[in-house]
């Protein structure tokens, strides 16, 4: 991956690293947008605004928001990892006579559940790696 400068790079990887909003947050951010705009009296405050309402207009109406071809985010993906694993460790370490999850199947099934979810965010997570062989 090639960026003609720093600021391009750094740009990619916040976007990599935040994720996108919500349909309902972007047409929230659009109209505080406008409103922003509509109250500024500069002239050049004005100009900003109509500058970052273009820019959202035509992330809305772009193919990839249509088709959803856009990042997740990593951040949100560390902490759904994070909270995932710290519930397993919590249960896990319990020192409990009665041994849940091996005497109760519905423990056992959440561990199941909750495996399948670490392993399918550590997926995305390598998914676009290129030194991960396909």
């Amino acid at each position: 991956m090639d960026f003609f400068s720093e600021k391009e790079a750094k740009s990619y990887t916040l976007s990599m690293m935040t994720g996108y909003l919500s349909h309902e947050q972007l047409l929230q951010k659009l109209d505080d947008f406008k409103n922003f705009r509509e109250i500024e009296p500069n002239d050049e405050e004005k100009e900003y605004w109509s500058k970052k309402i273009t820019e959202l207009e035509h992330w809305l109406n772009s193919s990839k928001y249509q088709d959803g071809e856009y990042p997740q985010g990593l951040d949100q993906l560390f902490l759904d990892l994070v909270e995932w694993r710290a519930s397993i460790f919590a249960l896990q370490s319990v020192n409990a006579t009665k041994e849940l999850f091996s005497k109760y199947i519905f423990y056992s099934q959440w561990m199941n559940g909750a495996t399948y979810a670490v392993f399918s965010i550590l997926g995305k997570l390598v998914s676009k790696d290129r030194r991960v062989i396909h």
